[in-house]
């Protein structure tokens, strides 16, 4: 999958935008059981004949333009939530979290582009910025 970047000899030297991806959802959701998400902002229906330009349900999520997904770990003692944010303009999310009694503290982990970096990547790979704080 062309995870891992290398440099001029082959050898690598850390992780492509992909492989960052699949170790923040490999560390957070691993062994992991699905919460139901829900929301407020539903997807646009598109014009068009159901069937031939559009299905009859069509894709998205009431979190629209925001991809949610929540998960407790395996021993049910954390609770992971993943945001993604597939536009090129910052977007709110307001959290409420029903049936868990959240404690202690948060952490945060964020993927982000460089500064100044085009919005859609061109075909080769530039380095992630991943971040962890406390919140």
């Amino acid at each position: 999958m062309g995870t891992v970047a290398v440099d001029t000899s082959g050898d690598a030297i850390g992780l492509r935008m992909e492989g960052q991806v699949m170790k923040v959802l490999h560390d957070h959701f691993a062994g992991a059981l699905p919460v139901a998400v829900t929301g407020n902002s539903p997807s646009f229906r598109p014009r068009g004949v159901v069937a031939i330009d559009n299905s009859a349900r069509p894709s998205g999520s009431p979190t629209y333009p925001l991809d949610v997904f929540a998960a407790l770990s395996a021993d049910r003692k954390r609770l992971s939530i993943s945001v993604v944010n597939p536009t090129e303009t910052a977007q709110e999310c307001v959290l409420n979290l029903a049936g868990v009694q959240a404690s202690g503290p948060a952490t945060v982990s964020q993927l982000t582009a460089p500064a100044g970096a085009p919005p859609v990547a061109p075909a080769r790979a530039w380095a992630v910025s991943a971040g962890r704080r406390p919140r």
